[in-house]
């Protein structure tokens, strides 16, 4: 046992208060970012004027942006009517400020920014003011290509809504809706001439967050997205990759995801939406309890176990509000640096929700004990061996009160993917 740990307990709260104090995470040297980013327009609904959506379409999209509010849920809604979105970006061009976005955009800054020396982002299809945004912010944008002028299709807007600030739990926190366009600039695929030198675009990255599968179509894409993917692993043995999901309400798009993609990678990371997506499109989502929408912390732990057995992969990380759950196959040989990389996440995302106070979940202690009723005793805090598996339930920081949404989740995810010593 870690000498930190011989006075503490697992379901203690200052043991967890204690072991992020004495948190520690290595960053690897190179990492590689594919393949989304844009311009993300920043907007606070409560800084909006009266008639702000009084444009040709505008009530519809007022309409959704309300539905995600009362729900309390982050949303995206993929517009295909390019004509409409032209409008929306026009009418919310002088609100709130701009900055980069996308999965990847937002993971490769947040990276170059905690310390990582190099990161490499390919981009397909990237405007100027994006490559212009990645390079500013000590990131490599690779592409072969002169980046593209910018249009309305590298615009996502992002309304940002407060949460209860006296309240700290799900039903009350800050969140967000996102409208983008449907038809994206470039497919997350790498153009012939990227293949020819694909391993020197890999190596000596140990690392690879991949997103914005979203945007693939067809079979036909999808396997050659998995040949790619493949082609990656053969170019650098020691290249680990990662899949961060997005919400795809799309049931096709998602089954060819997780049947082409997803079992190809080292590592998937979801949220409570899209680990339930995904296990439907499996045929193995679980029942929400009765009266309720959301899934318990017991079931969002089986559904992270049923999830990671069913795609094969190597690591699963399930982030929620207030809980990651990250599942791995064993054997693990350094577990207590997993459960650093998960804590070092959340401290990220504190940093990046730009609260005054961190805090943990109220009644912590039970929550964790709930969430891990099926599992045995936790060979260190938060640390389960199944005896298949090893299992790790770690309360994350909150930041009080939320000031910014946008990224956390991809913040979350790609800091604990690329600090975990696998």
């Amino acid at each position: 046992m870690n000498e930190r740990e011989k006075p503490i307990h697992a379901g203690e709260e200052q043991t967890w208060r204690i072991l992020y104090e004495n948190t520690r995470a290595r960053l690897p040297d190179y990492v590689f970012v594919g393949f989304n980013a844009n311009i993300d327009r920043i907007i606070r609904v409560a800084d909006l004027p009266p008639g702000a959506f009084s444009f040709p379409g505008g009530t519809l999209l007022h309409r959704k942006l309300e539905t995600s509010m009362e729900r309390r849920a982050a949303q995206e809604w993929f517009v295909d009517d390019i004509a409409f979105y032209r409008r929306a970006v026009e009418a919310f061009d002088a609100h709130g400020h701009t900055e980069i976005g996308g999965q990847a955009g937002i993971a490769s800054v947040h990276l170059a920014g905690m310390g990582v020396p190099h990161v490499r982002c390919f981009v397909p299809g990237i405007c100027r003011e994006c490559a212009s945004m990645l390079q500013n912010r000590g990131v490599v944008p690779l592409d072969g290509t002169p980046p593209h002028p910018c249009d309305e299709r590298h615009t996502h807007l992002v309304f940002e809504y407060g949460g209860d600030e006296e309240r700290i739990d799900a039903a009350t926190r800050a969140n967000r809706f996102i409208a983008s366009p449907k038809m994206h600039p470039g497919k997350p695929l790498f153009d012939a001439h990227a293949l020819e030198k694909l391993p020197s675009l890999v190596i000596p990255c140990t690392r690879g967050f991949l997103s914005g599968y979203q945007y693939l179509t067809t079979e036909e894409e999808f396997l050659e997205a998995r040949n790619q993917l493949r082609a990656m692993h053969r170019a650098f043995s020691s290249f680990r990759s990662h899949i961060e999901c997005v919400t795809i309400d799309h049931e096709e798009i998602l089954a060819m995801l997780t049947r082409w993609v997803l079992p190809e990678a080292h590592s998937v990371g979801c949220n409570e939406q899209e680990l339930r997506l995904i296990l439907t499109s499996l045929g193995r989502e679980p029942a929400p309890p009765p009266g309720r929408g959301h899934l318990d912390p017991p079931d969002l732990v089986e559904g992270a176990l049923t999830a990671h057995r069913c795609l094969g992969v190597q690591r699963l990380h399930l982030h929620t509000y207030g809980l990651s759950v990250l599942v791995h196959s064993l054997p693990i040989h350094d577990p207590e640096g997993a459960r650093d990389a998960l804590m070092t996440a959340a401290r990220a995302a504190c940093a990046r929700a730009g609260g005054d106070r961190r805090v943990l979940l109220p009644r912590i202690a039970d929550i964790l004990r709930n969430a891990a009723r099926s599992l045995p005793p936790p060979v260190l805090p938060g640390i389960y061996d199944d005896g298949e598996r090893m299992v790790l339930i770690v309360p994350a920081l909150l930041s009080v009160p939320v000031r910014k949404t946008a990224g956390l989740g991809d913040t979350i995810s790609s800091t604990a993917f690329v600090c975990d010593p696998f």
